[in-house]
């Protein structure tokens, strides 16, 4: 297909012929939807990348789901994540890396001692590490999230919509929405509005609006600062939407 590069590899995955796969990219067991873009050498496994999607190049996406217009920078690893819509990531991120129990009698892991002893030389079709995945369950990321760059953010954590999680921080808990997170480890320094525009947003929800709509109303969404004006626009463009599907 001409929407994949000749250099590039894709093994039992369904891609869009919108889609757009660059060179030697590695594609397997996965669906790459309508407008997305997989960027040079980057590799995606088990993975969905959703509609507009951009992934960077040197990527490696495992095993997650990233939501319509979220973008990843370079050198960019994701391993068991799901990750909402309007998400914006910049490079040498690190997402959903597992720690090494240092209580046992060694830190090594199990799974990659089983691997060696088998000779087993592809780790995206690894059962110890599958199994050890289920374990430990996937890291949720919400809608309109910033992670900066050279941000890590383990396993499990759950980050709520809007939230910024600073360059170089160490996110090693659960992120209240529009929270900014900064540090090793990563600590709350603030939030973004107030408790009262908060519970507004995330009543709008307005990264659920049709792409039409968001579009018609973009000058409002992404050139305007948050206050009581915008938010009752957004309000009422959310109450006609619902109005809308009744």
């Amino acid at each position: 297909m001409s929407n994949i590069s000749n250099s590039s590899i894709v093994i039992e995955s369904d891609i869009s012929e919108k889609a757009k796969v660059f060179n030697h990219a590695e594609i397997k067991k996965s669906k790459i939807l309508e407008g997305a873009s997989i960027g040079d050498y980057a590799m995606i496994v088990e993975s969905t990348i959703n509609r507009y999607a951009s992934i960077n190049r040197r990527n490696y996406i495992f095993k997650s789901t990233l939501g319509e217009f979220t973008y990843t920078g370079l050198n960019t690893m994701i391993i068991s994540t799901n990750i909402g819509k309007y998400c914006s990531l910049s490079w040498n991120i690190s997402i959903g890396g597992g720690n090494h129990d240092y209580k046992n009698v060694t830190s090594y892991p199990h799974w990659r001692f089983n691997t060696m002893m088998k000779g087993i030389v592809n780790h995206n079709d690894n059962k110890f590490i599958k199994k050890r995945l289920m374990k430990i369950g996937t890291t949720e990321i919400g809608n309109d999230v910033w992670i900066g760059t050279g941000a890590i953010i383990f396993r499990g954590v759950k980050i709520g919509h809007g939230a910024i999680i600073g360059a170089g921080a160490v996110v090693t808990k659960d992120v209240e929405p529009y929270a900014i997170i900064t540090g090793v480890p990563g600590r709350e320094i603030k939030r973004r509005f107030s408790d009262e525009q908060i519970k507004r947003l995330l009543k709008i929800e307005w990264w659920y609006w049709p792409n039409s709509l968001i579009e018609e109303h973009s000058e409002i969404i992404f050139t305007n600062q948050v206050n009581d004006d915008v938010l009752s626009k957004m309000e009422a463009i959310s109450k006609q939407l619902l109005i809308g599907t009744e």
